[in-house]
């Protein structure tokens, strides 16, 4: 699985450094709001409210990925950058 992340700031530890990330979705679903549907659906108001609460947690812990300083170096990630993260099971 491959993922677009938006770096929103690193940090240097030692010999390495940790990106801080964001998911960054080139194609993002258009949410649209309308109360009408709340009331006439409390399990779609409860839907709604737990989505909500997720997004704000996500949000006050943001995903990190470690690389080695070296590397850093090397690709000189900023903030705002985009990058691609492969995710793929070891099959070996």
């Amino acid at each position: 699985m491959k993922k677009r992340y938006k770096i929103l700031g690193t940090r240097k530890f030692g010999d390495s450094v940790r990106l801080i990330i964001e998911a960054n979705d080139i194609v993002q679903e258009k949410q649209e709001f309308n109360p009408m549907d709340l009331m006439a659906n409390p399990d779609g108001m409860q839907s709604q409210i737990q989505k909500m609460q997720n997004q704000a947690l996500l949000a006050g812990m943001p995903d990190t990925i470690t690389i080695s300083y070296d590397e850093w170096q090397k690709r000189k990630y900023n903030t705002d950058d985009l990058i691609w993260i492969d995710l793929t099971p070891d099959t070996e």
